[in-house]
């Protein structure tokens, strides 16, 4: 076997175990996320940690805890909409209006 079809082959094999891997973590990932910010915002970390861990899977891959590890970069990869906090008015205050 040539250089070259050894490297698409290693290529391809990566790219089974990664796709095995995410089809087992993408649900367990999503739910989690979810389930601590939000649907709409756990569907986007879900993508952004597993795009993370198909770019870093050489290193993911032999972890102990990979979609533990790919939860907590879900977790930092988006971040909620700060909350608008309004000044408080007391009760007591009536602002003067004129009908």
């Amino acid at each position: 076997m040539r250089a070259s079809e050894e490297s698409v082959s290693s290529r391809d094999n990566r790219r089974e175990r990664f796709t095995r891997f995410a089809r087992d973590a993408e649900p367990r990932l999503r739910i989690a996320l979810a389930a601590a910010i939000g649907q709409d915002l756990g569907r986007d970390a879900t993508a952004e940690a597993l795009a993370y861990g198909w770019q870093h899977w050489d290193r993911i891959e032999p972890m102990d805890n990979p979609i533990g590890y790919l939860y907590r970069v879900g977790r930092t990869s988006v971040k909620p909409p700060r909350r608008l906090r309004l000044p408080s008015v007391p009760l007591t205050h009536t602002p003067h209006v004129e009908p």
